[in-house]
């Protein structure tokens, strides 16, 4: 892959390879993807299916999802050793049900060989392994075997304080923390949470855009559309090519566009709605991706 850091999560790419450019610190992809993953692990599913075991795997699986569901998701839990032990439990049963190596396992095992590798290439020197949580039990029984590497575990370092969170978190942290309005559904706690997020924004002069998109999906999922279009037409003022600072691709008048053509069908005013979407369609100063997303939701409209 020639740019990992393009497919990798956003912890990744918005975070550890900032920082790491900033303190002059080497970045060194080591497991961002594994090509044909899905496929993979549909294989094994399959066979489990034809095997007669989907019984078993039901009962695997929704006993993982129980025991998940029962632990905290901050960062202390994660990094706890509860954690790594439910999940280093689910892939075994797994991989005794399959009667093979399973999809995770040997991804996780390629994942360890370049952790490994990057060690020996590296002796002497601290290395930080940033990776989801659901992977860390596999490194740390991995590295915990390596004669030449000794592993500082994060856990000891939690939990962060209050004021130690807040001081290392600026405007832009907060921006990226909203991405669960990007969704079409979120529960009122997850709103209740994301709210005061969002107001961190608020009087932020180089996010003001993206404050009122936010606030705009924020008042749709609240069923405000009213408020919500009044967000959304503030960025009819912008320049049109002011993208937005979350993703640094999205032109905010075009995302205010079709997200107020949403808001007037939420009032269900239909007409203006329609009336939006063609004209975002017609519009050839849009960026193609803006117009095919018009246009699927003009389908939807029109159903």
């Amino acid at each position: 892959v020639d740019d990992p850091v393009s497919q990798a999560p956003l912890e990744i790419s918005r975070v550890v390879v900032p920082w790491a450019e900033a303190n002059d610190v080497a970045v060194v992809p080591v497991g961002w993807n594994e090509a044909g993953y899905p496929q993979q692990v549909n294989r094994m599913l399959e066979e489990l299916y034809v095997g007669g075991k989907a019984g078993e795997y039901q009962r695997v699986e929704m006993r993982f999802q129980k025991d998940r569901s029962a632990l905290s998701a901050g960062c202390e839990s994660i990094n706890s050793d509860g954690h790594h032990q439910l999940w280093r439990d689910y892939h075994r049963d797994l991989s005794e049900l399959s009667g093979n190596e399973t999809p995770w396992q040997a991804w996780n095992s390629k994942i360890l060989g370049n952790v490994v590798e990057t060690c020996n290439e590296n002796p002497g020197k601290k290395i930080a392994v940033v990776i989801g949580a659901a992977h860390s039990y596999y490194l740390l029984d991995g590295l915990a075997s390596e004669p030449n590497v000794k592993v500082i575990r994060m856990d000891p370092f939690l939990p962060l304080s209050e004021d130690e969170i807040e001081s290392a978190t600026d405007p832009l942290d907060y921006l990226q923390a909203l991405q669960p309005l990007n969704l079409d559904v979120l529960p009122a706690a997850e709103l209740q949470r994301l709210k005061p997020l969002l107001d961190q924004l608020d009087g932020v002069d180089e996010l003001r855009g993206d404050y009122q998109l936010f606030l705009g999906k924020y008042l749709l999922h609240t069923k405000k559309p009213k408020e919500a279009v009044a967000a959304f037409e503030v960025l009819g003022q912008l320049p049109r090519d002011a993208r937005s600072k979350f993703d640094g691709r999205v032109r905010l008048f075009e995302t205010g566009l079709v997200y107020s053509a949403l808001a007037y069908f939420q009032m269900g005013d239909r007409d203006t709605a329609v009336q939006r979407l063609q004209n975002a369609i017609r519009d050839q100063d849009l960026q193609a991706e803006t117009r095919e997303w018009a246009r699927q939701v003009l389908t939807l409209i029109n159903k």
